[in-house]
């Protein structure tokens, strides 16, 4: 059985991803539950100036984020756009 998650589980990913360091901003959050798994895309914004390695580490630390608070079996897309 396939569905979205609640509103309210979808506000509380999109709070603890603004709380990651380094995010600005974090938009087009689509979830879904399948069985017992979850699923998470989001896309996540942080400085246009910042290096490649830098925004490897944030996009790292926002799937790590998520995980750890739904599971390691999460499946977890992270999206990185620049902000300007």
């Amino acid at each position: 059985m396939e569905a979205s998650l609640s509103p309210e589980v979808n506000k509380e990913i999109e709070s603890l991803i603004m709380r990651c360091d380094k995010v600005l901003n974090c938009h087009s959050l689509k979830t879904r539950k399948i069985g017992n798994q979850k699923a998470i895309e989001v896309h996540i914004m942080v400085d246009e100036d910042m290096k490649m390695k830098d925004v490897d580490v944030v996009q790292e630390s926002v799937e790590q984020c998520l995980k750890e608070k739904y599971g390691s079996g999460t499946h977890v897309i992270v999206k990185v756009e620049p902000f300007k």
